[in-house]
């Protein structure tokens, strides 16, 4: 049964105990936080949840601030839709929730104009159980009911080339299983609680990106071996701006050079606003113009934010 929730007004039935009911997520307070306060079911998250914080999602829809959008989006509560985690990362999964997260975005798709009418043409998406609204408003974000958690790579490279079929572009980041979801408000979403699962998957993802990382022979290359590891392990986000970003990229770049890029991927993707593609073209650029920056760029950020190896 699809529930077509009325434009304002939360759900009052509970669906059947399956589906998005049945499924348990960890809870951040903020984007930041590595850890999360402790967890909550999807299916209150997306209906009672997202209605409590109805106005600050429309005050950053109604705000021509990038960079206030960006704070105020910083606030909101987020959630790991992949299931319960002891911290952000994906070394932390504890329970998979049974569920994929697929953000359609704007950027990535500049043909559509209009996001209800592609949430519409979605309803007959194999294992949709959740379509709506990104925080922005232009984009959406879709749940997807998966047979076999295991295989969660799989189902997503399946689930993406099926979308593509149908001329939808879906954010490659989301491969990340320890992805970050804000919270977010539609008025009309679509709704399907207790959807069976989505059941394909395809073994061959898109080509990757190539990610090399130098050998720690040095004593300043396995110093930053072990930042990294220790950013990564506790879901630390030191690229919290663009200028910060773009300084630690050339920071690598500038003592790296190419063998750096995997590096600068493994720090970007602690941030909710992380794309492997643009990630990619952001190096490219920081190897061209890093002849003035050094390594100490890279330390100086991860002193400011209290890693020390």
């Amino acid at each position: 049964m699809i529930y077509l929730v009325e434009r304002g007004v939360a759900p009052k039935k509970s669906p059947p105990k399956e589906g998005l009911n049945s499924a348990f997520v960890s809870l951040f307070s903020r984007y930041t936080d590595p850890k999360p306060i402790g967890k909550v079911s999807l299916f209150y998250f997306l209906t009672t949840g997202q209605h409590k914080y109805r106005k600050q999602i429309e005050e950053i829809r109604q705000c021509e601030s990038e960079r206030k959008r960006r704070l105020l989006k910083s606030k909101l509560p987020a959630i790991t839709p992949a299931g319960e985690f002891s911290r952000r990362c994906n070394t932390g999964l504890l329970r998979h929730s049974g569920f994929v997260c697929v953000d359609i975005d704007g950027k990535d798709n500049p043909d559509i104009t209009d996001f209800e009418t592609v949430k519409a043409s979605l309803a007959d998406f194999p294992g949709l159980a959740y379509a709506g609204l990104s925080v922005g408003g232009n984009g959406l974000y879709l749940l997807i009911r998966i047979a076999t958690p295991e295989s969660y790579a799989e189902h997503l490279n399946a689930i993406m080339s099926d979308l593509c079929r149908r001329e939808i572009i879906a954010d490659r980041s989301c491969k990340d299983i320890a992805r970050l979801r804000g919270i977010s408000f539609d008025p009309a979403p679509i709704l399907n609680p207790s959807v069976s699962a989505y059941t394909r998957i395809e073994t061959e993802a898109p080509e990757p990106i190539t990610q090399l990382v130098p050998e720690a022979s040095t004593d300043t290359a396995r110093r930053v071996s072990a930042l990294v590891e220790i950013i990564e392990t506790n879901g630390i986000d030191i690229t919290e701006n663009y200028g910060d970003w773009f300084a630690i990229g050339q920071s690598l770049a500038a003592e790296f050079g190419e063998a750096g890029r995997g590096w600068f991927h493994t720090v970007s993707a602690q941030s909710s606003k992380y794309r492997a593609d643009a990630c990619d073209k952001q190096y490219t650029r920081c190897l061209q113009v890093c002849a003035r920056v050094s390594i100490s760029t890279f330390f100086w950020h991860c002193k400011r934010h209290g890693i020390r190896s």
